[in-house]
């Protein structure tokens, strides 16, 4: 949690990994901020490979937003530190994070 809070209103980013997961399955939830805006990303194992599941913001406007030098849609973005935390949390706890969440 100390590594998470230090990236509010920073620029960074941080990664929880589930070693020896389950298969399929998660396998980690990522970070990227900048700004106060945060990327926040789930990578999961498949039965056809890996998929990765991203925060939709459906009210941001279509434009793109640089963060840590990639461009991103600003609707996979979010600027609630608290929705990051919650994330984090839940994944830490659960080795999962809801799919109302992350599509």
């Amino acid at each position: 949690m100390q590594h998470l809070v230090m990236l509010h209103d920073r620029a960074g980013a941080l990664s929880l990994h589930i070693m020896d997961g389950p298969d399929p399955g998660p396998m980690q939830v990522s970070v990227q901020a900048e700004r106060g805006k945060y990327l926040l990303t789930l990578l999961e194992a498949t039965e056809d490979g890996t998929d990765v599941r991203s925060y939709e913001n459906v009210t941001a406007a279509a434009d793109t937003v640089d963060i840590l030098g990639d461009n991103w849609s600003a609707r996979q973005l979010t600027d609630d530190f608290d929705l990051v935390v919650m994330m984090f949390k839940e994944f830490f706890e659960t080795g999962y994070v809801s799919r109302k969440l992350l599509y």
